[in-house]
């Protein structure tokens, strides 16, 4: 498990209450294979620290998660969530298209570059859902987005995007979601899970880095464009 401070910390009893209201709403994700998070994370993460780990399911790809609070609101950190426009500046995508549906909405299809230093670049095409059950069921203080990499993707991509898949080599497979409970005062429980297959011959260790990435990087670089704002309306 690994921990890193970057936000202030938040009153435990609020996280607390934050997970009864996020409880019934559980059931309902997307996401169809969600390891549980435990409890002392919960309790790290009121403290105001990023907490990361791996969870086995079962299945054949391991599973990364991780959890903090934001002293962003829900509205703002969604927005920077659903803005790939903006993802190359603040995360390490290098490259993102939109190649259908309509931008900052359930069911986009979006290409994405990711520079990779030691191996040769990846690439992959995912879908972006977000669970407009659980937003209106909610009044929209507990929220999910997936991606989820799709098998044609490759036919999928415009002169753009194909121009740059040219340079890199297409990732099998890859999903995850992002998960928000609004803890009210202007926080934010965060929750991140993700799998990925980067292709190719990956030592074991550098595969799993690569499903993790570097979490913590990504809660602060999310975190910075929910505060700088973006194209998508929060």
């Amino acid at each position: 498990m690994f921990v890193a401070v970057i936000m202030g910390s938040v009153w435990a009893g609020t996280v607390d209450d934050g997970l009864v209201l996020a409880e019934p709403y559980r059931g309902g994700r997307l996401l169809g294979s969600v390891p549980t998070i435990p409890r002392d994370a919960y309790e790290r993460a009121a403290k105001g620290e990023v907490v990361t780990g791996n969870a086995d399911t079962g299945e054949k790809l391991k599973r990364v998660w991780g959890v903090t609070v934001v002293d962003v609101p829900i509205d703002r950190f969604w927005a920077a969530l659903n803005d790939d426009e903006s993802k190359p500046g603040y995360s390490d995508l290098t490259h993102v298209e939109l190649l259908s549906g309509s931008a900052c909405q359930t069911g986009r299809v979006v290409f994405q570059y990711l520079d990779v230093s030691v191996l040769s670049d990846r690439w992959w095409v995912v879908e972006q859902r977000q669970n407009t059950s659980m937003v209106s069921g909610s009044s929209g203080r507990v929220r999910e987005v997936t991606w989820r990499s799709l098998d044609d993707g490759e036919s999928r991509l415009n002169d753009g995007a194909k121009t740059w898949a040219k340079k890199g080599t297409q990732v099998p497979f890859t999903e995850g979601a992002w998960f928000l409970v609004d803890l009210g005062e202007g926080k934010t429980l965060v929750e991140y899970v993700a799998a990925s297959d980067p292709g190719g011959i990956v030592p074991a260790g550098l595969a799993a880095s690569f499903a993790s990435g570097s979490i913590a990087n990504t809660f602060e670089g999310m975190t910075k464009l929910a505060l700088a704002g973006g194209h998508c309306a929060p």
